[in-house]
């Protein structure tokens, strides 16, 4: 059975004084009214203590004789409710954030750029505004195939982009392109050094002291071959040009993501009529076009005869296009992402490097395909770098 009290508690209650010459009336009008009285405590000859529920307070004002009642505390989760729907600036507040966490989570709220060692994230951030993207651009209508597109014309140093929007995260993956090192004066001693991390596969030196072998594991930035051939127990120099050829295993890694749910512009049914007319192949006069993004289609030209120069009228059917959602299929995203992984595995393998081997390997996390692709190469890892007038590193 449940407590009553228990039942006080949840629905609120108060504890009240009553102090008055018809102490002992009111208690039994509240009794004959069905007004439970708890806790009921006489603190004084005409004065007494209790606990009733919020709901029932309401009626003593129509019992009360010759009596005083004080409030001495409100209690309970409905007296508590009642407290908090009356702060209205609270109220205020939670529904304005809660319009800014549904407004925000349909724009772009932070751009994250990865790769960019010459070319500087601020340069990829302004070519990004030029394109119109930028925080707080609405997340659809994105075609991240194309924007990567125009991020690599828009800088050639830019070998490969790649772009992926997780909730209200847009990351830009940049690939730089290789560029050759200038080689050292052949009159000046250097060292040879690898240029990246790989396995060595053999290691011949022309001159210089080869201080690596098949097999070894090294790092960009380890010497492969020295050029200076100083003894210890010598007190003279010998510093030479080091001259070989180092090969090495390389391994590339890259990965793409591509969603089940995707969007691509497609006709939306809405058309205009279209005209442009020309003079000796400059464009005169151009209809408006009302959409962002259309087609022509029905394309009829006509030349105008009796013209002093080339008159060229254009007639078409001018379709907006707008983006629509559309499903991949299985087969369909997994052929999409290993695509656009080894797009990016290969730009970063140069051109005289020999594939030996690519492996590909597929999970799916989130809704998406994610292709991870390692392409191994047999490649020159060495790279000519200057000593120092001392011959100190």
């Amino acid at each position: 059975m449940v407590d009553k009290g228990m039942w006080h508690s949840v629905e609120g209650y108060v504890i009240i004084q009553i102090k008055g010459t018809g102490v002992e009336r009111l208690l039994n009008e509240m009794r004959a009214a069905g007004i439970p009285v708890r806790d009921l405590v006489r603190v004084g000859r005409t004065e007494y203590r209790c606990r009733l529920r919020a709901a029932d307070f309401r009626r003593l004002h129509a019992l009360r004789r010759h009596c005083r009642i004080h409030i001495l505390r409100r209690g309970g989760p409905s007296v508590w409710l009642a407290r908090l729907f009356r702060r209205r600036a609270l109220w205020i507040g939670l529904l304005l954030a809660a319009v800014l966490i549904g407004f925000l989570s349909t724009r772009i709220c932070i751009i994250r750029v990865v790769g960019c060692e010459r070319v500087a994230e601020r340069t990829v951030l302004r070519s990004l505004a030029s394109l119109g993207v930028t925080v707080g651009r609405p997340r659809s209508g994105l075609s991240l195939p194309v924007l990567g597109e125009k991020l690599m014309a828009s800088d050639d140093r830019i070998g490969w982009a790649g772009l992926s929007l997780d909730g209200v995260v847009l990351t830009v993956e940049i690939v730089e392109m290789i560029h050759a090192e200038e080689p050292v004066d052949p009159e000046k001693p250097c060292d040879v050094v690898a240029v990246k991390d790989g396995v060595i596969v053999s290691a011949n030196a022309v001159s210089g002291n080869p201080l690596v072998r098949a097999g070894d594991l090294v790092q960009a930035g380890d010497v492969l071959i020295a050029g200076d051939l100083t003894r210890e127990d010598s007190q003279t120099p010998l510093r030479v040009h080091a001259f070989g050829e180092v090969r090495a295993n390389v391994y590339y890694f890259a990965e793409a993501a591509v969603a089940e749910e995707s969007e691509t512009l497609q006709p939306s049914g809405r058309t205009a009529a279209y005209r442009a007319v020309y003079i000796a192949g400059h464009k005169l006069f151009e209809s408006e076009i009302p959409f962002e993004e259309y087609e022509l289609s029905n394309v009829r030209t006509a030349l105008l005869p009796g013209a002093v120069l080339p008159l060229e009228v254009v007639d078409a059917v001018c379709g907006e296009l707008t983006m629509q959602p559309y499903r991949i299929d299985a087969a369909e995203r997994r052929e999409r992402a290993a695509f656009e992984a080894e797009q990016g595995a290969f730009l970063r393998v140069p051109s005289d490097a020999q594939i030996v081997e690519k492996t590909i390997a597929y999970a799916e996390y989130e809704g998406c395909t994610v292709a991870v692709i390692c392409v191994m190469t047999e490649e020159t890892i060495g790279m000519e770098r200057e000593l120092p007038d001392d011959g100190n590193e």
